[in-house]
């Protein structure tokens, strides 16, 4: 009687008790890819948190050299630099696109020893400007800049008149040149662009120690400004013959772009 009975609790347990297993193995399974979809979690929060903080960081980078920027602008006679880009930064949201400026604060210059030439082929006023993509917007910084002292240059794109890069030759090269000025800082293209059109920066060269021995070969290669490390040469040709002069100035050591150098 006692083996019937058994046999019969095993019948009508065998069924109840594989579901069981089944509901077991589906729970743990369950459990285990929560535990791997909570593991995935808080990696990717890891992940975003640290992301945010390199933000963060970098912003904090930014507005010190912003800052260090507009206190050299105004250390050199731009008197209320600080007002016009706070009037600038408060009214962002009537420009028709984005506005640039000054320059100073939006130009790069990766290598230190490059500075003196950038410095000192662009003109004065360019640095404290602001640029604009759009003439309404041109006209509105011009009408609520002007007693702040401040230029505005407008860019509407690329010339198509505009001379294509010199390149950099072997000849160029085997005496020492091996860089253009537009290719020594980084800027959002807008201000890149028109830096490189108002002064020429595609065709004015950077050359060695060994370029300044050599200087007197430089006009053959088709070549009109040229800095060095001691020297900035300019050479024109005659309107009446093939005459060539030169203009030889000392470099001097740069005043703003040591403030807007990679933190």
């Amino acid at each position: 009687m006692l083996l019937v009975l058994s046999f019969v609790k095993l019948i009508f347990f065998s069924p109840y008790q594989n579901r069981l297993i089944d509901e077991i193995v589906e729970s743990e399974s369950s459990a285990n890819q929560v535990g791997e979809n909570k593991s995935l979690s808080e990696k990717l929060i890891k992940r975003k948190n640290f992301s945010l903080k390199n933000c963060k960081d970098r912003l904090k980078e930014m507005s010190k050299k912003s800052y260090k920027c507009l206190l050299a602008l105004k250390n050199s006679g731009v008197k209320e630099i600080f007002e016009a880009e706070k009037w600038v930064q408060e009214h962002r949201h009537e420009f028709h696109k984005e506005v640039y400026g000054p320059v100073l604060v939006e130009v790069n210059v990766p290598d230190q020893s490059h500075a003196k030439y950038l410095e000192g082929q662009l003109a004065w006023y360019t640095w404290k400007s602001f640029i604009t993509q759009d003439p309404r917007d041109r006209d509105f910084l011009v009408n609520n800049l002007q007693h702040y002292d401040v230029p505005v240059l407008n860019y509407t794109g690329r010339d198509s008149q505009q001379r294509e890069p010199s390149e950099i030759s072997p000849e160029m090269r085997a005496i020492g040149i091996h860089f253009r000025l537009d290719q020594i800082f980084d800027a959002p293209d807008a201000v890149k662009e028109v830096l490189i059109s108002q002064s020429k920066l595609d065709h004015s060269f950077i050359g060695s120690e060994e370029t300044d021995q050599k200087a007197v070969e430089v006009p053959n290669l088709g070549i009109s400004s040229l800095w060095t490390p001691e020297n900035h040469y300019y050479w024109s040709k005659s309107r009446y013959g093939n005459h060539v002069s030169a203009i030889v100035e000392q470099l001097q050591r740069p005043k703003l772009l040591v403030n807007s150098m990679s933190l």
